[in-house]
């Protein structure tokens, strides 16, 4: 196993590292951990478990008056020389660095030149060639470093890079166009694979920097991902699926395929006639989410359409499906019935969650004109929800203008 480093960002996580996952564990932890804690200022810190451990294992050092510091903010100099320790260490000393502003007398020079050598980083991603290693680390460099990392430990996660580049994320910044797609990738597979997470607002927090404490929690995490293969993370299948082909209802709605003649992935883009010939649309994304009682995991796009702290949907043995669909009016469409009775494979279609739709960028039709797209060759892309999907329940059969031919099945 190849060993190395995560870091998360921002204080707001030490309050909630991931979603659903609180400060109950680490608190168990450092509760756990405080009499054999060796620095002073973590004895009561929510970290304490993680950074002893750190500690011990020579990953993370401490300050001449016996402090750790947990919660200052962590350089890319820092971040980068624990990783190094965390994969091997860096061997000999630098005799010459890859950067123009890292001498080999620099403190961590050895270290960011092994960084180098192992993957991590790439001097072609620093304008001028400058590392600028006293610059607080963001979350969006510690996810683009980690990933490369991984990509070194499993050809799968080199698959999962590629497979995520045009992949839906459930982050705000995406809806607002922060997220280029060349971040994508980095972030999705930091994301699916359990390294990092969202912060409490729904931002992924790309600029954010983080804390030493979070460093040394987080280091773990990636030691964890770097031990498993790609193919092990659920919700990076999603996240895979959804880049690839559109949708998830293969890895998170298992649904079944074998007895049609197309994939609903093979279906997405393609035209389809409305039943009653009013408009025709098109399937740009198909996502379900798990609505069954006393699900913990609802998929990694769960958030994107629902409050976590408010939800209230549970319905047994049931999804929730989202539909991004483009539609072009061939008549005048000005009320609700023409357009609901439109759709082959909706059979109860719903607006999403006005406020979620809000927050994270979804386009949805407005409230007073919902189901109504207005006059002829009208042209709308736009999120629908469908009520609810029985698990096991009846096969929705779509037929294509051109041909192809599919149903979806969720089990």
């Amino acid at each position: 196993m190849k060993k190395g480093i995560i870091v998360i960002t921002s204080t707001l996580i030490a309050i909630t590292l991931f979603y659903g996952q609180t400060r109950t564990t680490e608190k168990a932890e450092a509760e756990a951990a405080a009499a054999n804690a060796p620095f002073s200022d973590v004895t009561t810190h929510w970290a304490s478990a993680s950074i002893s451990r750190a500690a011990k294992e020579g990953y993370v050092g401490g300050f001449t008056d016996g402090t750790f510091r947990p919660n200052n903010t962590i350089t890319r100099a820092e971040f980068i020389s624990i990783l190094v320790r965390a994969s091997g260490g860096s061997g000999e000393p630098a005799t010459a660095s890859p950067f123009s502003d890292v001498p080999a007398t620099y403190w961590a020079a050895s270290d960011i030149t092994a960084a180098v050598t192992k993957g991590y980083l790439n001097v072609k991603d620093f304008a001028g060639g400058a590392f600028k290693p006293n610059q607080p680390l963001t979350r969006y460099e510690m996810a683009k470093w980690l990933v490369q990392g991984l990509m070194k430990t499993d050809k799968g996660y080199d698959q999962a890079y590629e497979d995520t580049k045009s992949t839906l994320l459930p982050f705000v910044e995406q809806g607002k166009g922060q997220i280029s797609q060349v971040m994508t990738p980095y972030i999705a597979v930091a994301l699916g694979s359990g390294l990092m997470a969202g912060l409490p607002d729904g931002n992924f927090g790309i600029a954010n920097t983080t804390t030493r404490a979070e460093a040394c929690v987080l280091l773990y995490r990636y030691l964890n991902a770097a031990s498993k293969e790609a193919s092990s993370f659920l919700a990076l299948d999603e996240l895979r699926e959804v880049g690839t082909t559109g949708t998830n209802v293969v890895s998170r709605g298992n649904a079944d395929f074998s007895k049609y003649r197309n994939t609903l992935g093979e279906v997405i883009g393609h035209e389809i006639n409305f039943k009653n010939g009013a408009a025709t649309f098109k399937i740009e994304k198909y996502i379900v989410v798990d609505a069954d009682v006393g699900v913990t995991d609802r998929g990694v796009y769960f958030p994107l359409f629902n409050d976590p702290a408010t939800y209230k949907g549970e319905y047994p043995n049931e999804y929730e499906v989202y539909a991004l669909l483009t539609v072009t009016t061939k008549t005048s469409i000005t009320n609700s019935t023409t357009l609901a009775s439109g759709y082959n494979f909706i059979t109860s279609p719903y607006r999403v969650d006005e406020k979620q739709a809000q927050k994270y960028g979804l386009p949805i039709l407005d409230r007073p004109t919902f189901l109504a797209l207005g006059e002829k060759g009208v042209t709308k892309s736009y999120w629908v929800k469908e009520d609810y999907v029985h698990k096991g329940g009846i096969p929705i059969s779509i037929l294509t203008a051109d041909g192809l031919q599919t149903a979806i099945y969720l089990k």
